[in-house]
């Protein structure tokens, strides 16, 4: 009896998932606890939580984008304090702000949305200085979004509808940009995120159907290569790259009891994705734990524990990802 081609690689798959070892499956992380609920000295309550970023103290720190406050806890979900002076546009308010960074020194750096400038706060919270204005210019905005700190105290900010990322010194000094719209390698459509690999490298996620990834340049914008690339409803929203490489993604359009959260690996292998709730920005912790806004609280997550391995058919196509 002749066995047709299909037959015979049928045969073969089935008999190296018998001989091949597991290949590692994630558990999602474990809900640890969930932060009470903050009011404001006017009584109204915490309510739109976006970026989220930790000090080296531990200390965790979002943003109310809706009420324009920055909120302050400590590692176990405690709140401490607010910083700023609520809506408005003078200095320490905010319009709308939805993400923040935080320097070596632990000064506090806030996309200031609506605004369109960055401002500088200091470790205890006291307003130090802005940079940036209204525009399309170089150090101008057009709602800047996500922000990060390179190692070297450069700043990286996402210039959202302007579709490039800007880099500036310390002191906000603008010194170069990349990027226009389109969906090239050195292109961006929907930028909302960025942080840094443990080479120094950048990467940067975008928030659309036609770019949905996480992509990896150097410091200076030139390509490297796409990382990972989502697909379905997935439409990346907020990135943190942990202290050991591991890549950490939020999206909030899925659907009802779908994956939000995901965990990459730094050569871009999906580990775990599960439903985080209303979920708007991330980040890993020094402790271990991983922070996640959610509309006025952060939920707090344990380190990920590793499941039983299973050999499938599955497993033996994730080799060839």
């Amino acid at each position: 009896m002749r066995l047709s081609i299909t037959a015979v690689v049928y045969v073969l798959v089935l008999m190296v998932g018998f001989v091949l070892p597991a290949l590692a499956q994630e558990d999602p992380p474990p809900l640890l606890s969930t932060t009470d609920l903050v009011f404001y000295p006017n009584g109204n309550a915490a309510s739109s939580f976006y970026g989220v970023v930790t000090d080296a103290d531990g200390n965790v720190y979002t943003v109310d984008s809706f009420k324009s406050f920055v909120l302050k806890y400590d590692a176990d979900g405690n709140f401490i304090e607010t910083i700023g002076a609520g809506r408005g546009s003078g200095d320490g308010q905010f319009a709308a702000p939805e993400n923040l960074a935080i320097d070596a020194s632990g000064n506090l750096f806030v996309a200031d949305k609506d605004n369109h400038r960055i401002q500088k706060f200091s470790n205890t919270g006291e307003f130090l200085f802005e940079f940036g204005s209204a525009g399309s210019g170089d150090g101008q905005f057009n709602q800047p979004r996500g922000i990060a700190i390179h190692p070297n105290g450069d700043i990286y900010v996402c210039d959202f509808f302007n579709s490039r990322m800007q880099v500036f010194d310390s002191s906000g000094n603008f010194k170069m940009k990349w990027g226009s719209w389109g969906s090239g390698n050195d292109q961006f459509i929907g930028l909302r995120g960025v942080d840094f690999d443990v080479d120094g490298n950048v990467l940067t996620i975008e928030w659309d159907s036609s770019t949905n990834r996480v992509k990896r340049t150097d410091p200076n914008g030139v390509f490297i290569e796409e990382v990972y690339r989502f697909s379905g409803s997935v439409k990346p929203f907020a990135l943190d790259v942990g202290p050991s490489g591991t890549i950490w993604v939020v999206s909030i359009l899925n659907g009802a009891g779908t994956p939000t959260a995901f965990k990459i690996d730094p050569a871009g292998t999906l580990l775990t994705s599960w439903y985080a709730p209303n979920t708007r920005g991330i980040q890993e912790g020094g402790n271990g734990n991983l922070y996640t806004s959610n509309n006025g609280t952060l939920d707090i997550w344990g380190p990920v524990r590793v499941a039983t391995d299973k050999a499938s058919w599955g497993s033996f196509k994730s080799l060839y990802r």
